[in-house]
């Protein structure tokens, strides 16, 4: 009996401890489980120096010097100047073949492609570097094609087709130039020089009296957007016009274009200047309204940057007028004119561009690291942390785009309150206080 209730004593004892133990554990532990589960990580992000562009979307309409090109007979336009090539007073564009010879021109043509492809066959057999663009941009286009196929988009893979067999025929006759220009002879180059002044004689050529860039397509809306149309101008007109649509093949030029009298084949486009109208939100109006009234006392022009939709390149928009008669969703009216990239855009009218209002240099960091703005002076806080302790600073806020910001200190700030670049900063600085430790 007496070594039961010693051992139920050692048990109880040893319960008790183990009791004693847990409570100790718990005290020790729940607060750290407390902070591991209701507590949010501190995320830091270190500052940089960067550029920060604001940029704002914009619906704008082309509006050029533009001739059309039109038919004066019955029969077919073949092309010589080559789409955006730019052709003088007095140049030629085309030839022009009447109804009755046409049969005569197209085995010409027919004559002429087998020649062509002999001749680069020869080249490639021969090993001549000129192959190598040919041979990628081919490559590329088998890709196309292929791909198309695959999503059984006949029309794409017909007009995909249709680019293949250009480029290898432009290819064909640059090497063809090349050769000639070395004095080189062979006997396609004799049957293809012998075809051609077979066919000259059948041929009329179709030469401008202005000069300009060819582009072998056009809108039916040449005359709408003119240059006269600017002083008349609406937001209206230009929203309510359909968006240009995107082009698989631009610049193709097609090897012959049947034709009856009076029809439209193409147009010539001035290449010294183009005008582009924009509707633009009514920030957006204000800013550039400001930005060529204080150009306008300076006697200088304001240029701003802007990237149009399909073309590879920013341009230098010149900004010329603007109309602050709004339409009922608070649009205004802005025109501009480029000198440069009048090529590049021919195949627009409408589009959508993003004009770039400003450049900001400076420390660039998430707009979710500040907090306490001030709209009147521009002014934020943020939170550093320096030595595993918050710190609280006061910035300038330069400007914001999407979900960044770009900051620079306050002038006359204290040194010791500055933030520079690759300073540790609180991407989620909400409920930090000043002082406080944090602990990663």
């Amino acid at each position: 009996m007496a070594a039961a209730r010693l051992k139920r004593k050692k048990g109880g004892k040893r319960a008790r401890l183990t009791g004693f133990l847990f409570i100790l554990l718990m005290i020790l532990y729940i607060p750290a489980m407390w902070k591991w589960f209701f507590t949010k990580p501190m995320n830091t992000g270190i500052i940089q120096e960067d550029t920060l562009e604001l940029k704002v979307p914009a619906t704008g309409v082309f509006i050029r010097n533009e001739t059309v090109l039109s038919a004066e007979d019955n029969g077919s336009i073949l092309p010589i100047a080559q789409y955006g090539e730019r052709v003088p007073t007095g140049g030629t564009i085309a030839s022009f073949v009447g109804k009755s010879e046409e049969d005569i021109v197209t085995q010409y043509q027919n004559e002429e492609n087998a020649l062509l492809l002999r001749i680069l066959d020869n080249a490639k057999t021969a090993g001549n570097a000129r192959l190598e663009t040919v041979n990628k941009a081919v490559d590329d286009k088998i890709i196309s094609l292929a791909a198309a196929a695959g999503k059984g988009e006949l029309q794409k893979v017909s007009d995909i087709r249709a680019g293949l067999d250009f480029l290898l025929e432009e290819r064909a006759r640059n090497l063809v130039a090349a050769l000639e220009r070395n004095k080189t002879q062979s006997p396609e180059l004799q049957d293809l020089q012998k075809l051609k002044n077979r066919v000259t004689k059948l041929l009329t050529p179709v030469r401008t009296d202005i000069p300009g860039i060819v582009c072998y397509s056009f809108d039916g809306e040449e005359s709408m957007w003119s240059p006269e149309s600017l002083s008349t101008l609406t937001v209206g007109a230009i929203t309510l016009d359909k968006t240009t649509e995107e082009k698989d093949l631009n610049w193709y030029t097609p090897q012959n274009i049947p034709v009856k009298k009076g029809d439209r084949y193409g147009k010539l486009v001035q290449n010294d200047v183009c005008w582009l109208a924009l509707a633009v939100d009514e920030k957006t109006f204000k800013a550039l309204s400001i930005k060529l009234e204080t150009a306008k006392l300076a006697q200088k022009e304001a240029v701003i940057p802007i990237e149009i939709h399909g073309v590879k390149d920013r341009l230098p928009l010149i900004l010329i007028s603007v109309n602050d008669l709004k339409d009922e969703n608070g649009n205004a009216l802005v025109i501009g004119k480029l000198t440069r990239g009048v090529e590049q855009t021919m195949e627009l009218r409408k589009t959508e561009v993003s004009v770039v209002l400003q450049s900001l240099k400076g420390l660039k960091v998430p707009k979710k690291s500040l907090f306490g703005l001030n709209t009147v002076d521009n002014t934020a806080d943020m939170m550093l942390m320096v030595a595993n302790r918050a710190s609280l600073r006061r910035v300038k806020l330069l400007g914001t785009q999407d979900s960044w910001a770009v900051i620079e200190n306050i002038p006359q700030e204290d040194m010791n309150r500055r933030v520079k670049v690759y300073d540790l900063y609180l991407q989620n600085p909400d409920g930090i206080m000043d002082g406080q430790v944090i602990q990663d």
